[in-house]
């Protein structure tokens, strides 16, 4: 049922590249729990059908809202590569950073970016407060899903999503 609420949504979007979008995010989510039962990316307790709406979907909804194409974004906490990997995926002329504290996460996310050969999609192994105070001249956007947001950075972010 998920998945066909995604295919929905794909086919009524992105009518063009519906086939090769849909491919990629099959790719990935088989990427995502082989590497989720060794290293914990995503919840384990998503079942494989959840992936199609409470991830995917729910990293690409905003495609209305906010224009993402050709913009340097930051998707920090990142955890399993989401939102930044569907916003990937469906803005290809974006520049996407992954950044989240723990290591084997961003190495894994390393080998994902590999697999699906998307270019423009960078990681960082870092906690967003101990970055340079430079980051938010860097990027033209920043987004995130299921993190605490520190109330010194709400300002920032709020400000680099509007310009």
């Amino acid at each position: 049922m998920n998945k066909e609420i995604f295919r929905k949504f794909l086919r009524e979007n992105y009518p063009e590249k519906y086939n090769s979008y849909l491919q990629v995010f099959r790719h990935y989510l088989e990427l995502i729990l082989e590497i989720n039962s060794s290293i914990n990316l995503v919840s384990r307790k998503t079942s494989e059908d959840e992936y199609w709406t409470k991830h995917f979907l729910d990293s690409i909804l905003p495609h209305n809202s906010v224009e993402f194409s050709n913009k340097k974004i930051l998707d920090f906490g990142t955890g399993g590569g989401m939102p930044g990997v569907p916003l990937k995926i469906v803005f290809p002329t974006s520049e996407m950073y992954l950044l989240d504290s723990r290591g084997k996460k961003i190495e894994a996310l390393k080998n994902i970016i590999k697999k699906l050969d998307l270019s423009g999609c960078f990681t960082i192994v870092s906690r967003l407060e101990d970055m340079n105070e430079s980051w938010n001249e860097f990027f033209d956007l920043i987004v995130c899903r299921a993190v605490k947001i520190i109330p010194k950075y709400k300002k920032n972010i709020i400000e680099i999503v509007e310009t």
